[in-house]
């Protein structure tokens, strides 16, 4: 019977762990950062809560383009409609990115100033999971509560609009049938997901200076790419480097939509039908382009290889760390 007890708990013993205990550090790993850096939530919250304010004052003094909606062509009036949706979802993406790139510069660079590096490595996480964790931040974390405050924000933009309409007289259902409600969602999903990997070398650079500079990790960040379009410019007469980091920083927008035009010519190309496809609004979501951009891939390979490198840089901090 004892015989039968020990062997039972030597074959526990040396059983692999389940996927959950794995994952387990990962998750407390996330959850960390998130205690920690409170504005990579607060700011984008703080920014929705303005604009629903500034729209509840403003609502009441309707453009003069309102008043004759019911009058406008059917292009128009999904223009007009759509037009406060899309102004919501933009600034909350632009206040999350900024949000996201300083925090990837300090993910690193702040636990190895206050020396709290000491503290975590001490604790059963290596060094892949508490990098691959802050790389979920920006990557994964954000997006998912992106995609839930914008969300969240259009529909009270959109209960708004529908009081102040029916107060004014105004066609409710007109508003309602120029707006793409079901369309809606998924176009905000589909922005926040592009745009992540979009930014992904971004990030991953910035994770790379924070674990490697010592201090003024911003102006490490920014520096050596100053000089080499400076260098570029001077010796070569070219801006290809100047000209790639303006695409990768605004340029994430226009490889994921297509316009009318573009889309329009896409179709007359492919005989199918032009003018079925371009109706809409003026930028459309477009999966097909967006996944045949060869610069997407190649922003996700430089990415992974900036990650594992950064992992490397980590696993030497606490011997640099004097």
């Amino acid at each position: 019977m004892n015989m039968t007890n020990a062997q039972t708990v030597a074959a526990a013993q040396s059983a692999p762990l389940p996927a959950t205990s794995s994952a387990r550090p990962f998750y407390w790993s996330v959850r960390r950062e998130l205690w920690e850096h409170r504005s990579l939530y607060l700011a984008p919250a703080i920014v929705a809560l303005v604009l629903l304010l500034a729209m509840m004052v403003g609502v009441f003094k309707l453009p003069p383009a309102i008043a004759t909606f019911d009058s406008l062509s059917p292009d128009k009036q999904r223009e007009l409609a759509s037009a406060p949706y899309a102004i919501v979802a933009l600034i909350l993406v632009a206040t999350a990115m900024v949000v996201a790139l300083f925090y990837c510069l300090d993910a690193l660079f702040g636990e190895r100033r206050d020396r709290s590096v000491l503290f975590w490595k001490s604790m059963p996480v290596s060094d892949r999971t508490a990098v691959l964790a802050k790389v979920a931040v920006p990557m994964l974390v954000v997006p998912a509560f992106l995609f839930v405050l914008i969300t969240a924000t259009q529909l009270f933009v959109l209960l708004g609009n529908v009081l102040v309409w029916g107060v004014k007289g105004l066609s409710v259902s007109n508003l309602l049938q120029r707006l793409p409600l079901l369309d809606m969602p998924m176009g905000v999903a589909y922005l926040v997901i592009t745009l992540a990997l979009w930014y992904a070398p971004i990030y991953a650079w910035l994770l790379l200076v924070s674990a490697w500079a010592r201090r003024s990790a911003l102006a490490w960040a920014v520096v050596p790419w100053i000089a080499i379009t400076a260098f570029e410019q001077l010796m070569l007469r070219t801006s290809h480097v100047a000209r790639w980091l303006r695409d990768r920083f605004f340029g994430g927008f226009d490889a994921a939509f297509s316009t009318r035009e573009q889309l329009a010519e896409a179709a007359r190309r492919a005989q199918q039908g032009g003018e079925a496809m371009a109706a809409g609004a003026d930028y459309t979501p477009d999966l097909m382009r967006f996944l045949s951009n060869a610069d997407v891939w190649f922003g996700v390979a430089i990415a992974v290889w900036l990650i594992v490198v950064t992992i490397w840089l980590r696993r030497r901090q606490e011997s640099q760390s004097d």
